[in-house]
């Protein structure tokens, strides 16, 4: 990644060359020389796998505490967004990505350059499918306790396939750094490379989306729907999701759209809505998935007197990416902050 970000940095006329190297505290460090027009600034790198979330710049601190305080900071990633990337400038850091973007901001020197708005296709290797895979992958982020030993033979029944098939899942993710794999045993060591993995690789939910609208405010909607859908449905057959579920677990926007995830069909006056032409005119997302694991790892928060279902946290996320918007991006870092947090 380096070097091609070297390369993009070349192509504006400069002499980048890397002055050396040397293993720090907390990771791979590298210094760049930059030189353009007889002017030389040299650059603390710090080099990440992914880019940080907004929410996360502010809390980056000198990349390299043990080098000089002068030395111009630059954080390298494979691709940075506009908003991360103006964050990062207001912060203090310059930044270039391997997509060919990047903002130079140091004594004497001011160069930016944004050719895609957009992450390109990951080259990562992708996460496991096929049976059972995203409802084991579901428990891991949701259920497993860090260090403590997966037992194959007990997730048989979360991924509704057998113990050869759980093995292989488990091996599959092992070979992807992703859960450690010791003698017979499999142990998740860290829930963020899996989290972050899901929500690179899920391709959603899938099956059928209605669109439909509320005068009510979504929270107050989702309260409502709630105790109407306790007397038809059981509680394994909803689960509410974004804007509301962020919301109750760690409010950063205020809501303005309900996802409800149904197993099946509701009629909309009976929980106080009614149709949308659109997606642009609706404020309830009515989704019957076929990916049906978002059910088997829901929870219930309760509010005040109504205990509400939710979809797990990296489905929120997700649902939060998909609903668009860069305040709900920068909801859905807050919330896989909270989520890393409270795990």
């Amino acid at each position: 990644m380096l070097l091609d970000i070297i390369k993009t940095l070349e192509s504006t006329g400069a002499r980048v060359q890397i002055e050396r190297s040397q293993k720090l505290a907390n990771g791979e460090g590298v210094s760049l020389v930059f030189e353009l027009d007889k002017n030389v600034v040299e650059f603390s790198v710090e080099e990440r796998q992914r880019s940080p979330y907004v929410m996360e710049v502010t809390k980056l601190g000198p990349p390299h505490p043990r080098k000089k305080k002068s030395r111009a900071r630059l954080l390298a990633a494979p691709f940075v967004s506009p908003a991360v990337g103006d964050a990062l400038i207001v912060a203090g850091w310059s930044w270039a990505d391997a997509a060919g973007n990047f903002d130079i901001k140091a004594r004497g020197l001011r160069l930016r350059q944004r050719l895609t708005k957009h992450s390109p296709p990951s080259q990562r290797r992708d996460l496991p499918k096929g049976a059972g895979s995203t409802a084991i992958i579901r428990w891991l982020l949701s259920n497993a306790k860090l260090g403590e030993r997966i037992v194959p033979t007990k997730l048989t029944a979360v991924g509704g396939v057998s113990q050869p098939r759980v093995s292989q899942l488990l091996q599959s993710l092992a070979r992807l750094d992703l859960v450690a794999h010791v003698g017979r045993e499999y142990k998740l060591e860290a829930v963020e490379p899996l989290l972050d993995a899901f929500l690179r690789d899920y391709r959603g939910p899938g099956g059928s989306q209605r669109f439909a609208y509320t005068l009510d405010a979504p929270n107050l909607f989702t309260t409502k729907a709630t105790d109407v859908l306790h007397r038809t449905l059981t509680e394994n057959d909803f689960a509410f999701s974004a804007d509301v579920g962020p919301d109750l677990l760690a409010s950063w926007r205020s809501p303005t759209h309900a996802i409800i995830y149904l197993r099946q069909s509701v009629a909309l006056s009976d929980i106080g809505l009614v149709d949308a032409k659109g997606q642009e005119d609706a404020n309830v997302l009515l989704r019957m998935p076929a990916d049906l694991s978002i059910f088997s790892t829901a929870s219930n928060h309760t509010t005040g007197s109504t205990t509400i279902r939710l979809v797990d946290v990296p489905q929120m996320i997700w649902d939060l990416e998909d609903l668009g918007g860069e305040d709900r991006h920068e909801a859905g870092g807050r919330l896989r902050e909270w989520f890393i947090q409270h795990r």
